[in-house]
């Protein structure tokens, strides 16, 4: 009967979901290239509201349901000459085909994407067109592949939700009336969290300094106009950091923000580096972290078949 019941999930359509908000302007900009003549002279704007499918992830709990909503499709041809239009009305878009796709957790929250170890499998119209097909070298067009803004690594405060780009360099066949996209994508999540403290640390260069199992180097601190900057290194994985607090000699919190979050990697051997601005200058600081204690690594798989209303 479970495998029964599996089957008829799997093969749920989408529904679409009452109450649409149209997608606008896209909020990713790429560079535009002259298309070949052949192109067709016009440009398409597809803009859907939130389908849902379930599907089911490979976690350690296997009943656990992944929602996949596709937020907004965008469809754009341009002939030769008509970039300048596309850049003025689509925000400088690149030829091809671009699906946002809404990835809720089950439980707990997302705070991770690793582009690295994800991957599109297929992208295809129902006319049987492969959109994910790399076109000929020179001719205009969305790499192909899955992209995101979260990322992967460090301070990422967590949310149940996370949304991933999925983009093909081609144009559906006339005709087309749906999409068909598989693939996985590689998703950190996590919902406890403990702190640990450093006391006293100097906020020099060299000094080394352990948050729980974690240790770090200040490599780097600038000050200027009563503010500065702290550079931040370890040889230790450094996923498990929520967050960071600094703390003057007085106890007081200092506003701080992450400047940048980095990974380094020479073969084998892997190095994280973090920065922050912090809004006043100390010579002596608490460092606080909160820590996730319960990270999992998911593979949430991509199975989405949908109408473009083309």
């Amino acid at each position: 009967m479970k495998q029964d019941e599996n089957e008829q999930n799997h093969q749920k359509r989408p529904v679409l979901v009452v109450g649409k908000k149209p997608y606008g302007k896209s909020q990713f900009r790429t560079s535009m290239k002259s298309a070949p003549a052949t192109s067709p002279a016009r440009i398409g704007v597809l803009c859907l509201a939130a389908f849902t499918l379930i599907t089911r992830a490979f976690a350690a709990d296997p009943a656990a349901e992944w929602k996949v909503q596709i937020q907004a499709i965008r469809v754009v041809a341009v002939a030769a000459g008509d970039q300048d239009s596309a850049w003025w009305g689509l925000n400088g878009a690149t030829p091809g085909v671009t699906v946002l796709l809404k990835l809720t957790a089950p439980e707990g929250n997302i705070v991770g994407i690793n582009i690295g170890e994800s991957k599109l499998v297929s992208f295809t119209d129902d006319q049987g067109s492969d959109l994910a097909a790399r076109p000929a070298e020179g001719s205009p067009g969305n790499e192909p592949g899955i992209s995101t803004r979260l990322g992967f690594g460090p301070l990422v405060d967590g949310k149940p939700s996370a949304i991933i780009r999925v983009t093909a360099p081609n144009q559906p066949a006339r005709g087309a009336a749906g999409f068909s996209i598989t693939g996985k994508v590689t998703v950190q999540t996590a919902s406890q969290t403990n702190q640990v403290a450093a006391e006293k640390v100097a906020l020099t260069s060299g000094t080394v300094f352990e948050l729980g199992e974690l240790k770090l180097t200040i490599c780097d601190v600038r000050s200027k106009d009563g503010k500065c900057e702290v550079l931040l290194q370890s040889s230790q994985d450094l996923t498990s950091l929520a967050k960071l607090d600094f703390y003057d000699a007085q106890g007081q919190k200092i506003e701080s923000q992450v400047f940048s979050s980095n990974l380094y990697t020479s073969g084998a051997k892997k190095k994280w580096s973090l920065s922050f601005r912090l809004q006043k200058t100390t010579a002596v600081a608490k460092i606080a972290a909160t820590c996730w204690t319960d990270l999992k690594t998911v593979e949430v798989p991509i199975a989405v078949k949908t109408g473009v209303g083309l």
